[in-house]
């Protein structure tokens, strides 16, 4: 098909812009120039022979190749090699859309105009709505040109600069074949309640279809909309290079996007959308971002996780952000102003922080390459989270600050005496602290990898998970410690000594966890609790003593507390009458074997749960119930003792898959829950239930409401006392 060539030409006031677009709308026939949905768009309209038509003499005029406004002459012109318009507009405020209705296939534009810093955005339209792609380029003279020719071409544009300005002509190459732009299909979804009245992209239809370049949310599917995209739904899928999101969609799930390291454009709506953890994690390798004066909002993921960003700028006259040495500061956040967002990973050597910054949040130096951060004397917060960099070893503070301050290079409360943050790029091996250092927060030593001893004489408390994830660290010292957070020493594979005084009441919950190479330890005499989890998959902790019984303490051990530790052998609670278990207590353990004290009523839920390596159980009188699943899979349990008027109930899967061969049930037992003990495996069953007659098994339903699901179809239930059960 011939090309067509468009020129738009604009040369006067923008009040007469709006006064010819409300002419011209009161003409329903097809116009060159109609007001569309918003107050700065219009709309150029072809009629079906490629022309311009209109029956309002007094809105165009013709003179060659060149169009013009607000002239009674008539017209009569048919576009053979292409269009002048000229527009009645001046100055452009903001933001102005051209939507080319029936010129299709742009091939190429040039745009002239007297602003330096012109952004021009295209798309073409789906399911009946335009999609602007956002793609944008920004030129530092007054020319753009744009080619199309090797990618889609687009049929509908904006224009924007900065300020007032003027754009002088528009000239458009264009085919009339619009290459169509499609959203993907291929894609899985479900409803998002049962109400059926929005969809949730859950990611490709098919493993083949991972390798689509260009993905497209539609805004609906069947003329449901689509609200949501899933947790994981395009995670780690590095084809993709672009991504649009409708205006439809109102919220993207944790990961969503995450590992899409490929990705060149990302087209979303800018703001009223929520955004969940990491969506955009590594996400693209921008290295230089802009930030458009109307942009509202930032996905902070997206900058904050991304390894290759250099510099991040905020065009003046954002009302939300601002940008100083290539830094993204918010100007207001959680009641605070200057709050730091994100300090670019590529940033190195000594970063300064804006004069004026109050607030430094999570993440915002997440990545960074950064050896020294200076604050100011005016930051009131810094949260927990904000550093996660191995190059920095210092910090530094101006004077005067009254809420933080730098001791030796560590950031500490403005008394020196909280201990906020380590640095995680010292070389220093051997750490030994201040003695005024009285506390030490949350994540202080958290991941560090070249610390191998601490020494903190003077130290009373230890934040939530303070000393976690540090891969080599051997030993700590904490002479005076009163209290600990969580998981303080969570995941430290080479921790072979940290003794806790005896003041400490409480372990907490994965204190321990996963402290693989911890053989011993010895609980201080205060203990009232041991935490859940707080010793689980210490594989090489042997010999477990519990603190000495005292009669006015109880020793709660509470759920998993060592679950999984395959060397502890034996067991006893003989000395220690107060005691408390919860379930899961000994589950996936070397468990050799265990002694009850005599106060312990009953056996809690899965409490010795895969124990392979025990072989015998004794129940004291006291013992009442025997919990579900406590002793399920102990392959080699063959003995379990029920002293007379002891056990009462046994619930199901107690001894289920055990390798009992026979066992005795004093007349205590009354209650046994399906599949207590194993099926096919428990041959004889004694009793010790006068007349009962050796011969018939289900006699003892008359008893229990017991029946052969409990032990399977081949056991036999003898008659007899505890020494003919002894005997046999």
């Amino acid at each position: 098909m011939k090309k067509k060539l468009l020129v738009l030409l604009t040369s006067v006031t923008s009040t007469a812009v709006i006064a010819t677009a409300l002419i011209v709308t009161s003409n329903k026939q097809n116009n060159v120039l109609s007001k569309a949905n918003a107050t700065n768009e219009y709309v150029l309209t072809l009629d079906e022979n490629n022309r311009v038509s209109t029956l309002d003499k007094s809105v165009l005029t013709t003179s060659g190749n060149k169009v013009y406004f607000d002239s009674p002459d008539d017209i009569n012109y048919s576009p053979e090699s292409g269009w002048v318009t000229l527009v009645d507009g001046e100055d452009m405020l903001g933001l102005v859309m051209y939507n080319t209705e029936a010129i299709k296939g742009m091939e190429s534009i040039v745009v002239q105009s007297t602003c330096e810093n012109l952004e021009l955005f295209y798309g073409s339209k789906v399911d009946d709505r335009i999609y602007y792609s956002n793609y944008y380029e920004v030129l530092n003279n007054t020319t753009l040109d744009l080619d199309f020719s090797s990618s889609y071409k687009p049929s509908y544009f904006k224009i924007r600069g900065v300020g007032p300005f003027t754009v002088e002509s528009i000239v458009i190459n264009y085919s009339c074949e619009e290459t169509p732009v499609v959203p993907t299909l291929a894609l899985k979804t479900e409803f998002t309640d049962e109400s059926e009245t929005a969809y949730r992209i859950l990611g490709f239809e098919n493993p083949s279809d991972k390798t689509i370049p260009d993905l497209i949310i539609p805004s609906e599917i069947n003329g449901i909309p689509v609200t949501e995209i899933g947790d994981r739904a395009f995670k780690l899928h590095t084809n993709l290079k672009t991504i649009t999101i409708p205006d439809s969609v109102t919220s993207i799930g944790v990961e969503a996007f995450a590992y899409c390291l490929n990705v060149e454009k990302i087209n979303m709506p800018a703001y009223g959308i929520d955004i969940g953890q990491d969506a955009f994690l590594y996400c693209g390798d921008l290295e230089n971002v802009t930030i458009p004066k109307d942009q509202l909002s930032v996905d902070l993921s997206k900058y904050q996780n991304n390894p290759v960003l250099e510099s991040i700028t905020v065009e003046e006259g954002n009302p939300n952000y601002f940008s100083e040495n290539g830094m993204l500061y918010a100007k207001s956040y959680s009641g605070y102003n200057n709050t730091l967002l994100v300090c670019p990973a590529r940033k190195s050597g000594t970063v300064t922080l804006n004069s004026d910054c109050e607030y430094i949040i999570d993440g915002a130096f997440n990545n960074s390459h950064a050896s020294v951060i200076r604050f100011n004397n005016k930051v009131e917060k810094i949260d927990e989270e904000f550093l996660t960099t191995n190059s920095l070893t210092d910090f530094e503070m101006e004077a005067g600050n009254i809420h933080y301050s730098v001791r030796d290079g560590l950031l500490c409360d403005y008394m020196g005496s909280i201990l906020y943050r380590y640095p995680r790029g010292r070389s220093v091996i051997n750490v030994s602290l201040s003695n005024d250092i009285k506390e030490i927060a949350e994540r202080a030593f958290y991941d560090i990898d070249n610390v191998k001893t601490i020494l903190a004489p003077n130290v009373l408390s230890v934040g939530n998970e303070a000393f976690k994830n540090m891969d080599n660290l051997t030993s700590v010292a904490l002479a005076s410690l009163n209290s600990l957070g969580t998981s303080v020493f969570e995941n430290d594979k080479k921790l072979t000594s940290a003794p806790l005084v005896n003041t400490v009441t409480l372990i907490p919950a994965n204190t321990f966890k996963g402290c693989t190479a911890l053989s011993s330890f010895t609980f201080p005499l205060s203990l009232t609790e041991i935490g859940a989890s707080s010793f689980e998959g210490c594989a090489l902790l042997t010999d477990i003593e519990f603190p000495m019984y005292q009669p006015a303490v109880t020793l709660t051990i509470k759920s998993s507390a060592f679950k999984g530790c395959s060397s502890i052998g034996d067991i006893s609670f003989v000395d220690h009458d107060n005691i408390v278990l919860e379930g899961h207590v000994f589950e996936d353990s070397g468990l050799t074997s265990i002694t009850f004290n005599q106060t312990i009523t009953s056996i809690p839920d899965s409490l010795c749960q895969n124990c392979d390596s025990l072989t015998e159980v004794t129940f004291p009188v006291n013992v009442k119930t025997i919990g579900y699943d406590a002793f399920n899979d102990c392959d080699n349990l063959a003995t379990a003792t029920f002293v007379d008027y002891g056990v009462e109930t046994i619930l199901s899967k107690a001894f289920l898959n055990c390798n009992l061969r026979k066992v005795y049930f004093p007349e205590s037992v009354s209650t046994i829950g399906k599949s207590a003990f194993n099926q096919g495996k428990l041959i004889e069953v004694y009793a010790d239930i006068p007349g009962l007659d050796n011969g018939d098994p289900f006699d003892f339903v008359k008893k229990s409401g017991w029946d052969e699901a409990m032990c399977g179809a081949y056991y036999r239930l003898i008659c007899g006392d505890r020494a003919y059960y002894e005997k046999q």
